[in-house]
């Protein structure tokens, strides 16, 4: 966990230059978590995670911002949480989302594997 905390400040900082891919061959390395099908950066305005999803991975945020929110009945949406640089998301208590995530910037994200916990 330390080494992973440490590689993702490091990415989210721009310390290591090529930080995404210095950070996915070290986690995919070291520990078989990253998914090298996914990642890189998300538009504004895309939905990360549906709220009801049984299937999302695992998201760390390097860079950029998204919020978690629930859409409610009249089709408004209550806005649970920010993510900033660093968060990791799209883990739950249940079997599904009860919130739905989406991008409000360009974000760089890094994609764990659910397979890999």
């Amino acid at each position: 966990v330390a080494i992973y905390n440490e590689a993702v400040t490091e990415a989210a900082s721009g310390q290591s230059g090529g930080a995404q891919a210095g950070l996915d061959a070290l986690l995919h390395d070291a520990f078989g978590l990253v998914d090298q099908r996914a990642g890189g950066v998300i538009a504004p305005g895309e939905t990360l995670i549906h709220e009801g999803q049984t299937d999302a991975p695992l998201y760390t945020l390097l860079q950029g911002w998204a919020f978690r929110y629930k859409t409610l009945s009249d089709g408004r949406r209550q806005i649970g949480n920010f993510f900033y640089p660093q968060d990791m998301f799209g883990l739950e208590t249940g079997p599904e989302h009860r919130f739905s995530a989406e991008a409000l910037e360009d974000c760089e994200i890094l994609v764990v594997k659910r397979s890999a916990l």
